[in-house]
């Protein structure tokens, strides 16, 4: 049996890592791209119903175990997401004349959808298997997901996105374990905390998001001896301080070609998503006032 407190965690886990989805989208790449987020959730829930309708002969004979199996798969997809959206390379400005740009942002739609995928089959079984039971299901769905988006926002606002993504994993790999919670000790449960134990083991650096290669920040890193002194995460935003000793930042925004006084320069740059620089003088302060 599918308890509504399994569902009610996965429908957590699932929705606040699309809101994380929307920030990490924002600092890979552009916030044009960050939009889709909600057209490719859409594509993964009703690919994984669609599955659960072909397939449900065999799902719906043990939909405990299918359930905690999709709710796993989802908690690794939450924890893998991030690597795998840094490493496809793909670059918007290239798309109107390289093809391969195209099929990479299919790659990247695809490979973003399938959590939402494994989300999508475990909440179709819950409410298959147990039709009686219906309308608390899609209550503790519907709470689950309002909780899930104002989780993620809390979370940005007080650790990185990395944790924001470990704890959003943690959540969903919960689900799989309440659906065992009757037989604690049972074979599943074991499997379940093992999954947990060993994401604990990925390491930090490895998760972390970076902006592809064409953005500001990509650009102000290979300059020489340049070194981050201060980021901070938000909902609204990462902010990121470089400082760059042997090649100052300058801000050229709204000068005539013809003007010949000097640009003022600073060691200090801030950069909001990866985009920038802004020239600042005051760089740590800035974050510390926010």
């Amino acid at each position: 049996m599918i308890p509504g407190a399994a569902l009610f965690l996965l429908a957590c886990a699932a929705l606040a890592h699309e809101v994380l989805l929307v920030r990490l989208l924002h600092i890979v790449h552009e916030h044009h791209f960050a939009f889709m987020i909600l057209s490719l959730a859409l594509l993964g829930y009703g690919a994984g119903a669609t599955g659960l309708t072909l397939a449900q002969r065999f799902l719906c004979k043990r939909p405990a175990a299918v359930f905690a199996a999709a709710a796993v798969f989802l908690s690794w997809a939450v924890l893998l997401s991030v690597p795998g959206l840094s490493r496809l390379f793909f670059n918007p400005l290239e798309i109107l004349w390289d093809v391969r740009q195209t099929a990479r942002l299919a790659a990247l739609y695809l490979s973003l959808s399938v959590p939402f995928f494994a989300a999508g089959l475990a909440t179709g079984l819950a409410f298959r298997t147990r039709p009686e039971k219906i309308h608390r299901l899609y209550l503790a769905d519907l709470s689950g997901a309002a909780l899930g988006a104002a989780l993620a926002v809390g979370l940005l606002q007080t650790v990185d996105a990395v944790w924001a993504l470990r704890l959003v994993s943690a959540v969903a790999a919960s689900a799989a374990l309440l659906v065992r919670a009757g037989n604690f000790l049972s074979r599943a449960s074991i499997c379940v905390l093992a999954n947990l134990a060993l994401q604990v083991l990925v390491p930090h650096a490895a998760l972390m998001p970076s902006p592809n290669p064409y953005k500001g920040l990509a650009y102000a890193r290979e300059l020489p001896e340049t070194r981050l002194t201060a980021e901070r995460f938000g909902p609204m935003g990462w902010v990121a301080v470089l400082e760059s000793p042997r090649v100052p930042f300058r801000s050229l925004s709204g000068w005539s070609l013809s003007c010949a006084a000097q640009a003022p320069s600073t060691p200090l740059g801030l950069f909001v998503d990866g985009a920038g620089p802004v020239p600042s003088r005051r760089g740590r302060q800035v974050l510390l006032a926010r």
